[in-house]
């Protein structure tokens, strides 16, 4: 299992690994939560950055912040690199 905190995933409208079409928009204030889904699992991210319903955020997904779980729940030390490319 791939864990990533939606704090940490990195907003970036000129380099976007990944555009993540935004379902629903939480606004908490200081941030947004932006709901949606990637390669078919609920994904969130938090950022600041200003987007809407409908819109594509654009996003990258660092070595740094991805957590990797074995089939127990147990933290993996490192994530493999074909789980990493995957993604």
């Amino acid at each position: 299992t791939l864990g990533i905190r939606p704090h940490q995933v990195q907003v970036d409208a000129q380099h976007p690994e990944i555009l993540l079409p935004i379902e629903v928009v939480e606004p908490l204030g200081h941030a947004r939560l932006y709901y949606g889904q990637l390669f078919g699992n609920p994904f969130i991210v938090e950022s600041s950055a200003s987007y809407q319903e409908g819109e594509l955020l654009p996003i990258n997904l660092t070595h740094s912040v991805l957590h990797c779980f074995d089939g127990h729940g147990a933290r993996l030390a490192q994530p493999a690199a074909e789980v990493v490319h995957a993604a």
